[in-house]
């Protein structure tokens, strides 16, 4: 066990010491703990992620000071030293592993940008994206426009693109998937079974690897388009398949929309994601996506009563 002396009179000379004790039995599980203010061990934001030492002298904030005697380890802030021994950030990094806690309810508060929950942007890879961004942009942007950001941007058009959201049901427009490996992509960002308007233009291409994914992911599929009967074979002719998602054929972009609004609860999900190329009916996917959001918008729609008046 080897203590770290925080009232060393010579603090160089004391981080020489402890550099020393790590070159010879180097860190195998750093144990760091966040604070009120978002520090990292006592590397307050934005952190000095360049130090190559093991230890550094670090100022303490006042809201960090205070952490101290809220804690109970002080009596007031001026007891509170105003500098302290830290591990550095590389040396945290160079560790074999990291424990990293957050163990008072004033600290979690503290860290919370926002719950996952509220993230506009569907699937697991979306959380650890955001989580990766504000690690990034920590202290040089500030909590509420990451905020703002997450629950407010729907996505990039035609890519899982929420576009409306009505009595409890969203509508993702991803028009953009014109083969089964973006659709497979797209169902996987969802926790629950949706409804999928899906089917297009035939570009010979074999539709068996989208049925596990079909089986596992989609509540009703909705069809339309050359590739329709191909879509529909290579789920039925699956070992696994025992009649859902049921199958529902259909004419055009708005039947399809149509048909869905239908069979649509409060809860659900409704993604065009065609897994097909749009060339049978449309110019590009783009085109596509468009007619997909101009047909959604005007659901529920009184005639006489201009779209905007009725929801946000």
């Amino acid at each position: 066990f080897n203590e770290v002396n925080g009232e060393a009179a010579d603090p160089e000379a004391e981080i020489d010491r402890l550099e020393a004790l790590i070159r010879v039995a180097p860190i195998d599980v750093a144990c760091v703990g966040i604070g009120e203010n978002g520090h990292l061990a006592f590397n307050d934001p934005p952190a000095d992620i360049d130090c190559a030492r093991a230890y550094k002298v670090v100022p303490l904030d006042d809201k960090c000071r205070m952490q101290q005697v809220g804690e109970g380890w002080f009596a007031t802030k001026d007891d509170v030293p105003t500098h302290a021994f830290s591990m550095t950030m590389k040396q945290i990094m160079w560790s074999r592993a990291i424990v990293c806690t957050c163990p008072d309810e004033r600290k979690a508060e503290a860290v919370k940008v926002l719950e996952t929950s509220k993230i506009l942007l569907p699937g697991e890879h979306n959380m650890e994206n955001y989580a990766t961004a504000i690690a990034a942009t920590w202290g040089e942007v500030s909590v509420e426009t990451m905020h703002k950001v997450a629950t407010t941007f729907g996505g990039v058009e035609h890519r899982i693109e929420l576009c409306r959201e009505f009595e409890g049901v969203k509508w993702y427009n991803d028009s953009i998937a014109t083969s089964p490996t973006r659709t497979i992509a797209g169902l996987s960002c969802f926790d629950q079974k949706v409804i999928l308007l899906a089917g297009g233009y035939d570009k010979n291409i074999p539709y068996e690897p989208l049925a596990p994914s079909l089986i596992e992911k989609v509540k009703l599929l909705i069809l339309c388009g050359a590739t329709a009967p191909k879509i529909a074979a290579a789920l039925q002719n699956h070992p696994d398949y025992s009649g859902e998602p049921e199958i529902i054929y259909v004419e055009d972009m708005e039947e399809a929309v149509s048909t869905a609004y239908a069979y649509a609860e409060e809860g659900d999900i409704v993604i065009l994601s065609p897994a097909s190329a749009s060339f049978d009916r449309y110019k590009n996917f783009e085109i596509r996506g468009k007619h997909f959001k101009e047909i959604v918008s005007q659901i529920g729609q009184v005639e006489g009563v201009p779209a905007e008046e009725l929801w946000p």
